[in-house]
């Protein structure tokens, strides 16, 4: 990882039964302070869906492309049928595949929430900001 480049780190523990009740939504906030009463939504989001329809729909083009090259998360190829193990991440650095190609300075909260047998959800925060070249 070059300096000044900033990465997640961690793993996810899937042990569950994805059916076809499971639903995925994600929704995104803007703050320019980074405080939690500042945040306002953003028109980026993605709609509260069947798991199966946001893997055919985001998986590959969006999760896969910035996650896939630093973990152990399925090809898009293998992924369905979903089965019970642990996503590690290693030093992900998100390339931006599949995200807006333009935004404003400021910080990003997205929320990913996952329903069906159990909910649960990941938020994530991200400060963009210009960066200089050397």
């Amino acid at each position: 990882m070059r300096q000044g480049d900033f990465a997640y780190h961690g793993y996810i523990n899937f042990n569950y039964d994805v059916d076809d009740t499971t639903m995925v939504e994600a929704v995104s906030f803007r703050s320019q302070s980074g405080r939690d009463d500042e945040y306002s939504p953003m028109p980026w989001s993605i709609p509260k869906q069947l798991y199966t329809e946001f893997i055919d729909s985001f998986y590959e083009d969006m999760i896969y492309k910035n996650l896939g090259g630093c973990s152990n998360m399925p090809e898009p190829k293998n992924v369905l049928p979903f089965k019970k193990e642990n996503i590690t991440l290693t030093e992900c650095v998100v390339s931006g595949d599949g995200l807006p190609e333009m935004a404003p300075q400021g910080y990003y909260k997205i929320k990913l929430t996952v329903t069906g047998e159990v909910e649960w959800t990941i938020v994530s925060v991200a400060k963009i900001f210009d960066k200089m070249m050397p």
